[in-house]
């Protein structure tokens, strides 16, 4: 959750990727580039598993989470078109995509 801490990660279509490390407050936030860019066969692998989790689909209803509760988000931005997806307490589909995207960029798991 970007408002309580966490990683934002961008890959765009062209490959070019960049995590973004989020700690306590908006205002405190730091690029931590990782790797500038990623294969054709990852991006591909990476759409692939989009498709397959549906995630443009908004499954969880949405609430705000308890503060003991995880929340996790996707926007996946397309030209002018963006759908974005919130899950909450273990975020499993979010989850799945994430870690991919950590791998592909490099990224030390948290």
């Amino acid at each position: 959750h970007g408002l309580l801490g966490g990683t934002e990660l961008t890959i765009e279509g062209t490959g070019k990727a960049w995590s973004r490390s989020v700690q306590d407050l908006p205002s405190s936030t730091s690029a931590r580039p990782s790797r500038t860019e990623v294969s054709r066969t990852q991006l591909r692998t990476l759409v692939t598993l989009l498709i397959q989790e549906r995630a443009w689909e908004q499954r969880d209803v949405e609430y705000p989470a308890a503060t003991e509760q995880s929340q996790y988000s996707l926007r996946i931005a397309y030209g002018n078109r963006t759908t974005e997806i919130v899950e909450y307490g273990s975020g499993r589909r979010i989850g799945r995509i994430g870690g991919y995207m950590k791998r592909i960029i490099g990224m030390l798991l948290e």
